[in-house]
């Protein structure tokens, strides 16, 4: 009688360790879920980011190679010119 209680002990003993290795399981799995979702909203942003760098880049090209641009650059020139005389 002994014996049977001793291995019913056990049983319960290895089903509460089962139980709580099953808990960690779970919650492992919801941290990476969450992680999961935490990562594709930094991609989005990512390459939210990415477009908007791009047609900063875009912009700016087209503004350095306008004509206007090649036009003024003497007035630029002459103006950092003289404002760092006037320091």
């Amino acid at each position: 009688m002994a014996l049977a209680e001793a291995e019913q002990a056990k049983g319960q003993a290895r089903e509460a360790a089962l139980a709580a290795r099953l808990i960690d399981a779970e919650s492992d799995l919801a941290s990476l879920v969450a992680l999961e979702a935490e990562a594709s909203e930094q991609r989005r942003r990512a390459e939210k980011e990415g477009a908007r760098a791009e047609r900063a880049e875009r912009v700016l090209r087209d503004v350095t190679s306008s004509v206007s641009w090649r036009l003024t650059r003497p007035l630029r020139a002459g103006r950092s010119v003289f404002s760092a005389r006037d320091r």
